[in-house]
């Protein structure tokens, strides 16, 4: 009973402390030039929850991200916060509150010519569940994610000429609802084959979904004309599921003495429809040829996402710290065909990504650590039209291409590590907080840190 009561007092200690969030060391991954594909840390237990067992016992927080110059922020963006316990043997279950996920919102743009585009709220209060199991040399985990979003609008209008003579009068109502959200099940397994080797592999299914439903009265009457009539306009659009697939495999593998290899492969697909009802009435003399009533469905094409992480890389283990970092190859192509008279290609190549961390212990409280991360890459977008327009047929085809040099806001990054007892603080410091210093350097309010994790091993 008292270790409950420690364990919910500190909960509820980083809760106002942190921010009512949580969200493992990212200032740490951050910090070490985002190397975290070559390295163990508490991060990976969403990306494969059978790494829960490795971080049982801990409550764990994250302050967050302050964004700055034309997207600066009063309070920090992106907190979590979260628990994980061993409660008998090597059953572990896990608990995070609030994690941001990046949401396919963007597939959206393909759908630009609905009424109401960019009002589809983004999920907000995500939350992790995770268990996992830990037999000898194999451990397996399983994971739910799940966050979503409401918004609804109400608009209505009048106007009433009450003239002698004269007396008519209009109105319109308008209101709408639209609802977002991600659902996530995410699987997989980890072998030790030796004490310095495992593999690992991990599935995810995520079901995106978006619907928007809008109601449009309009109704006009004049005692002068005798005339009036009422119209109306009711609209629904629906995202058909969103099912995304992930496949993932990881390998650390020791080929000398304190170093090891980390190969590295991930796949996703991604397809989605959209589902269309419009009904509309126009009632001007019940009974007459002046009605009109008509209603239409139908599913437009697909839009269809495809990626391929490639990465091979290593971690150095030192006396006192760690070298990690590696090569990558990111690769994806979105395939829009929503329009019956254009498809649109659009991908993009990222070849190679570039990261490397150092990590190493100064005392036993403080811990230095810097990063880079380096990208280059090539993008081509392909139009193809082919449609009629009596008598004419048109057909056409553009294609365009160009290569560039990409890197983070922060493409050089400085941390550090504070351990007091069981209790740890990371700090993440971006190059934009070294060139721009502190209030006494540079005469500008800037935070010291960009980011802040906090972890507790009970």
């Amino acid at each position: 009973m008292k270790r409950w009561i420690i364990i919910f007092t500190l909960s509820l200690l980083l809760v106002v402390l942190i921010g009512s969030n949580a969200f493992a060391t990212l200032a740490r991954i951050y910090s070490l030039g985002n190397a975290d594909y070559f390295y163990k840390d508490i991060y990976q237990i969403y990306r494969n929850p059978a790494w829960l067992g490795s971080y049982t016992n801990t409550v764990y927080g994250e302050l967050g991200w302050y964004y700055t110059w034309m997207d600066e922020y009063e309070a920090p963006y992106d907190q979590a916060l979260g628990i994980n316990y061993k409660i008998y043997k090597g059953l572990s279950l896990g608990l995070t509150l609030n994690r941001y996920v990046d949401w396919d919102a963007d597939v959206f743009y393909h759908f630009w010519w609905i009424d109401g585009y960019g009002y589809f709220p983004e999920p907000i209060n995500g939350y992790d569940l995770m268990a996992s199991y830990d037999f000898e040399k194999l451990h397996l985990g399983i994971g739910f994610y799940h966050a979503g979003n409401k918004a609804t609008v109400l608009q209505e209008a009048s106007i009433d000429d009450t003239t002698t003579g004269d007396e008519f009068g209009q109105s319109v109502k308008w209101e709408g609802e639209l609802t977002s959200g991600i659902t996530s099940l995410t699987g997989g397994f980890v072998y030790d084959v030796d004490e310095n080797k495992c593999i690992e592999g991990m599935f995810t299914l995520s079901f995106d979904r978006a619907k928007s439903h809008f109601n449009q009265t309009y109704t006009y009457y004049s005692d002068f004309w005798g005339d009036s009539y009422v119209e109306n306009w009711e609209e629904t659009f629906k995202i058909d599921g969103g099912n995304r697939m992930e496949f993932g495999a990881r390998a650390f593998w020791e080929v000398a003495e304190n170093f090891q290899i980390v190969p590295l492969v991930t796949f996703g697909t991604e397809s989605l429809k959209l589902d269309s009802t419009v009904s509309y009435s126009y009632n001007y003399d019940p009974g007459t040829i002046w009605d009109e009533a008509w209603d239409t469905s139908g599913t437009t094409g697909d839009v269809k996402q495809n990626y391929l992480i490639i990465a091979l890389g290593g971690n150095l283990k030192l006396d006192k710290g760690m070298v990690a970092g590696g090569l990558s190859l990111y690769r994806e192509k979105w395939t829009d065909e929503t329009e019956s008279e254009y498809t649109y290609e659009y991908t993009s190549t990222l070849m190679p990504g570039f990261n490397l961390g150092v990590e190493y212990e100064l005392t036993r409280w403080l811990t230095a650590r810097v990063g880079m991360e380096k990208w280059f890459g090539r993008d081509e977008e392909k139009y193809d039209q082919d449609y009629w327009e009596p008598p004419y047929h048109y057909l056409g085809h553009t294609k365009y291409t160009d290569r560039y040099s990409e890197y983070p806001d922060d493409f050089i990054g400085v941390g550090f590590g504070f351990k007091f007892s069981k209790f740890k603080v990371d700090a993440f410091m971006g190059e934009q907080n070294l060139f721009r210093g502190g209030y006494i350097l540079s005469g500008q309010e800037n935070n010291m840190f960009a980011n802040i994790s906090a972890i507790f091993e009970f």
